[in-house]
């Protein structure tokens, strides 16, 4: 808009081919999973940006959704190796970033961010197999209820706090 202010929109949608395990059953070569789906991802984005001559913040609006995410999962019970291959599973990834940078002096600065996060899943996945370690199928196929519960394994809420201390030129 200006040297001090600034508006950004980012839009996109790509595919992402399966990872290996979703496409090799049972960490092979052997057994190839013919319903495999690429990952289908839409995402978009919205910020404002201040520069000033001692302060500059960002603050951007996000929402992504992931369709047909694979997932692989080994475990064991009673000493027997069993895994599961989930697939068409979605989720909806969505929050608000914000960080900046004080320049008190020119030897100081302060930084910092803050990023809130909300990412769920956005369906059920049903008829899910486990299969033993010779890519045999365990039992009935078992139903997960997990739309609308967190998605984990990355933090949705972060933050931080840094001082620079420039001491000598």
């Amino acid at each position: 808009m200006n040297e001090n202010h600034n508006v950004f929109v980012n839009l996109g949608y790509f595919e992402k081919a399966p990872i290996f395990d979703a496409v090799f059953q049972n960490f092979n070569n052997e057994t190839i999973n013919e319903e495999a789906e690429n990952e289908k991802i839409l995402s978009f984005e919205l910020g404002y940006g201040f520069r000033g001559e001692k302060f500059a913040a960002n603050i951007n609006l996000y929402h992504t959704r992931w369709n047909d995410r694979s997932y692989t999962d080994r475990f064991q019970e009673n000493g027997e190796q069993f895994f599961v291959n989930l697939l068409g599973v979605n989720a909806v990834h969505q929050g608000a970033e914000f960080d900046f940078n004080y320049r008190p002096s020119t030897k100081l600065t302060l930084t910092g961010m803050l990023s809130l996060g909300d990412w769920k899943w956005d369906n059920d996945v049903l008829g899910v197999q486990v299969f033993d370690e010779t890519n045999q199928p365990v039992g009935d196929p078992i139903d997960l209820y997990i739309e609308g519960l967190k998605v984990s394994d990355a933090a949705q809420t972060t933050a931080a706090l840094g001082l620079n201390w420039e001491m000598m030129d």
